[in-house]
């Protein structure tokens, strides 16, 4: 699988003549920027920019703030084991992974959804599908969907939703292969840039999420494919604040730069350091990157 996605003419190697998105923004402050990386989609139309979420502001200041996922709902008379047994929950999971059907997706959903209401004719897009709390946009980000999750997005689902870890919809998508198989990653970080920095129970971001997965055996070409276009999407859209979110410290007091050097990922760890990733920051059993065997880099 990661041979396939290292084929891809969207990965191409990086070099002094191809840096990393990351990098890119480092060495040549304000260059590049306006050039997307083979595979990239220009900025996204206004209507795109509004749903969900904020942009930053004209002149590229804004506060970008990290938030909790909101939790799944329950609904009444209901305990959470018994959603994955209902048939046509089951069936609207199996239509999700078969394929990018919007319109058949939306109508399931109308159907199983609760408390449904006759006069405005809504429903509820956020309602569980399985034991483990995830939604129908969680599920069509993970397997990559793209037309399922615009229209879910337009239904109005919410894309700081988490599953029953806190898990986003944008962490799902990373903790899979799918959208880097189909390179469609660039897309859905286009419709979910705005929970970029929403953290998981375990106060774990995006960033924490996909340092972990390179340290799995075959994942490291697709862990390095999400983070450049989260990096891109950050550099060309978000005044490059990579400062909010990089040093982002879980449960644990790890930070990106603490995962990549403990998976001894050297290639993460320099693009985590290009943008600025603080190498001294301790978890907090006190042990810094530094401590992991990387003391090149860091």
């Amino acid at each position: 699988m990661a041979d396939n996605v290292a084929n891809s003419s969207t990965l191409l190697p990086y070099t002094e003549e191809n840096p990393s998105p990351a990098k890119r923004q480092r060495v040549e402050p304000g260059a590049g920027v306006s050039r997307p990386p083979p595979g990239t989609s220009p900025r996204p139309s206004s209507a795109l920019n509004s749903a969900n979420g904020t942009q930053p502001t004209s002149d590229g200041i804004e506060v970008h703030k990290t938030r909790f996922s909101s939790k799944p709902s329950v609904p009444r008379g209901m305990e959470s084991y018994t959603h994955f047994k209902d048939a046509r929950r089951t069936a609207l999971v199996a239509l999700i992974c078969q394929r990018d059907d919007p319109t058949s997706v939306i109508d399931l959903l109308r159907e199983i959804a609760t408390d449904p209401s006759p006069s405005s004719n809504t429903f509820d897009v956020d309602t569980i599908l399985d034991e483990k709390g995830h939604s129908a946009l969680h599920l069509a980000a993970s397997m990559g969907r793209m037309q399922t999750v615009e229209a879910l997005i337009s239904s109005g689902a919410d894309i700081h939703r988490g599953n029953y870890l806190g898990e986003t919809p944008l962490i799902r998508a990373c903790l899979a292969t799918h959208n880097s198989d189909h390179q469609t990653f660039h897309t859905l970080v286009m419709y979910l840039h705005p929970s970029i920095r929403t953290l998981d129970t375990s106060k774990k971001s995006v960033i924490h999420h996909i340092i972990s997965l390179a340290g799995v055996k075959g994942r490291a070409v697709v862990a390095r494919y999400y983070l450049d276009q989260i990096f891109f999407w950050i550099a060309q859209h978000e005044g490059g604040d990579f400062r909010s979110i990089v040093d982002l410290q879980d449960d644990n007091g790890d930070t990106g730069l603490c995962i990549a050097a403990r998976v001894g990922n050297r290639s993460l760890v320099r693009t985590l350091l290009d943008v600025g990733a603080n190498r001294l920051l301790p978890n907090k059993l006190g042990m810094r990157p530094g401590d992991f065997g990387v003391e090149s880099e860091v």
